[in-house]
Order: C-alpha cells, then structure tokens, then sequence
C-alpha cells in the first residue's frame, strides 16, 4: 500500500498543475454517485462498473485535490485570458465526480467537470479551446502535449492529448468533451506500462441511459 499512498501525492502535484477544479458544485451540473462497484451519473449519462483491479478513492483524498488545485487557480492571471471576475468565480464552478486507482500499479482516473457556461466572452470553451489551454501551458512548462486521436466514451465523441514531463516517471492524459455548458473530462495519470490498463477502463464507460 505504499506506493499506492505516494502516488495519490504524487498525483496531488500532477493535477494541481493541470486542472482547475475546486470545492463548490456549480447548479448545472449533477454528481454521480457509487452503488457497490458500480458508479453512475445520470447528467453526464456515464456508468461505470469497476473491474476488480481497480479501488475507489476515499473521498477525503479527492479533497486534498481540490485543495491543491485551488491554490493553483490563484495563479492565474488576465494574461492567461481570463478576466479578473472569471478568476473569481472559479471557486464555485467545478465538481471531481469520481476517483479510481489501479491495483497493478501507479495509475489512476480522474472525472471532474467544469462549467464555463457563465464565463465572459473571451473564456467561453469548446474542447478544442480546452486542449489548446492545456498544450500552451505545457509548453511553458516544458511538458511534451501530443494530440491523439478522439475516442468514443458511452457513446460520445471525446477529444484527447497527453502530456509528458522527462522529470515524471508517469503520462497524463485528457478525454473532453462540452456538454448542457460544462466540459466533461476525464483525467488520467499511468505510466507508460499500464496504459492500456487505462485505455480498457475507459472502454468499459457506458451509457447510464
């Protein structure tokens, strides 16, 4: 189990440099929520039955997240083009719906939503602005971003990228997609070795109805 405690730290790191998510459930969008091993939210019309090589984040974990990433929000200023109000609502607009980990290994997935819905006009988001955020930070930050190809999750069409730093034994990977206002994504952390660990339990993501 501990690998599994430093990974989850590790993956604090990670995501508070990549993510702009925080504590306060923003109206339009709905949680899910765990029934035994199986997870559902009817909004984002997603359902997940988890294989038994993967374990449920405890939700205080999912917390310190949070936490870190709102720090990482506070960083953000008007050349990122993004206005001083923006800023200032972003601590009531985003929900982490769900965290999983592997058994096999430091891999885990992420699904958090965010809505844009009320941002100003020169914020509004598409998936494509979305990843386009993502590689010009990356960049700045020495971070290889490559595009892939969009893949199918419950029977949607989701936008994906990875992200690889030389200083970090693991990949980060992004599935989005906009929907009812709010991007939708899921966002994993693996090692080269389990991504196909990865790639199956998005595979396995159906329609809840």
């Amino acid at each position: 189990m501990k690998y599994k405690i430093k990974f989850i730290a590790a993956c604090v790191l990670i995501i508070s440099l990549f993510a702009c998510t925080f504590k306060s459930k923003p109206s339009g969008i709905m949680s899910g929520a765990w029934d035994g091993n199986t997870f559902t939210n009817e909004w984002a019309n997603i359902k997940l039955t988890l294989p038994e090589d993967w374990i449920v984040v405890p939700e205080e974990q999912i917390q310190k997240f949070t936490d870190m990433s709102e720090q990482n929000a506070d960083n953000l200023t008007e050349e990122d083009g993004i206005t001083k109000e923006d800023i200032e609502n972003l601590h009531s607009l985003s929900v982490r719906d769900f965290m999983v980990l592997s058994k096999n290994g430091p891999a885990v997935l992420l699904a958090e939503y965010v809505d844009y819905s009320s941002f100003s006009a020169s914020f509004q988001m598409t998936a494509e602005h979305f990843l386009n955020g993502k590689k010009e930070f990356s960049e700045k930050n020495g971070v290889e971003f490559v595009e892939l190809p969009s893949v199918i999750i419950a029977g949607e069409k989701y936008l994906t990228a990875v992200s690889h730093s030389p200083d970090l034994p693991t990949d980060s990977q992004v599935f989005v997609r906009v929907f009812d206002g709010a991007i939708i994504n899921f966002h994993a952390i693996y090692p080269p070795e389990l991504k196909q660990d990865i790639d199956a339990l998005i595979a396995s993501i159906e329609e809840a109805h």
